[in-house]
């Protein structure tokens, strides 16, 4: 079992809970708005799919773990590890849809708090930005073949407006939803550079398909 899986029993759990934040839920969320928009239901479903492992693994140790102090001896390789085989347990059969709910509440602690640090770091976050895309994709209520599913948000009104108002065009509609303060850190609407990526990101996600997004990773423009 991985060191940090004794985080009960230290005198400061604070630690923990961000680590269990950016990495568990942030991967689980990462998951949840990019492959619900491919009609994928279940977290197992998805880490059965090579790339969608790698784009875990390729978060939690580059975007995720860098942001996270922890105490000494605390071994976040192994964590990962750890979840990405939690993930693919295939008794547990997580719903995508339902780790969707609400995510103007949980993004914040889960993406974006970490993006802006290590932004300001010099670093890239490439993984988030595709992430934050999907976000704003799901929440119009249908996925990439057109089907039809609740959002299940305390803003899901706002968003509909801000669909119906800025369209499918991410150069409009991604700063719009960047406009949310509510939601989105000032400062990373800020950010031109990780604007960019995300309107780079959502034209990719909805003109060509969660594979060539994924692909564009490699290769970002």
């Amino acid at each position: 079992m991985p060191t940090c899986a004794a985080a009960q029993m230290v005198a400061d759990v604070a630690p923990f809970e961000t680590m269990k934040l950016r990495m568990l839920n942030g991967s689980h969320s990462l998951l949840a708005y990019l492959v619900a928009l491919e009609g994928i239901e279940t977290v197992f479903d998805a880490v059965s799919r090579d790339d969608l492992r790698d784009l875990l693994r390729r978060y939690m140790l580059e975007e995720a773990m860098p942001t996270l102090s922890m105490p000494a001896g605390t071994d976040l390789d192994a964590y990962a590890d750890s979840l990405l085989a939690r993930f693919a347990n295939d008794s547990l059969r997580h719903r995508l849809q339902q780790i969707a709910m609400d995510g103007s509440q949980k993004l914040p602690q889960r993406w974006l708090h970490g993006a802006l640090a290590r932004l300001e770091a010099g670093a890239e976050v490439f993984c988030t930005a595709l992430g934050v895309a999907a976000w704003i994709h799901y929440t119009a209520g249908r996925d990439l073949h057109g089907n039809v599913y609740p959002v299940d948000d305390p803003m899901a009104k706002t968003f509909r407006l801000l669909h119906e108002a800025h369209g499918e065009d991410p150069v409009n509609l991604v700063p719009a939803f960047f406009g949310l303060d509510a939601v989105i850190p000032p400062a990373l609407a800020e950010h031109a550079g990780f604007v960019a990526s995300v309107v780079s990101a959502y034209r990719c996600l909805a003109t060509q398909g969660l594979d060539a997004a994924l692909a564009q990773l490699d290769a970002p423009t």
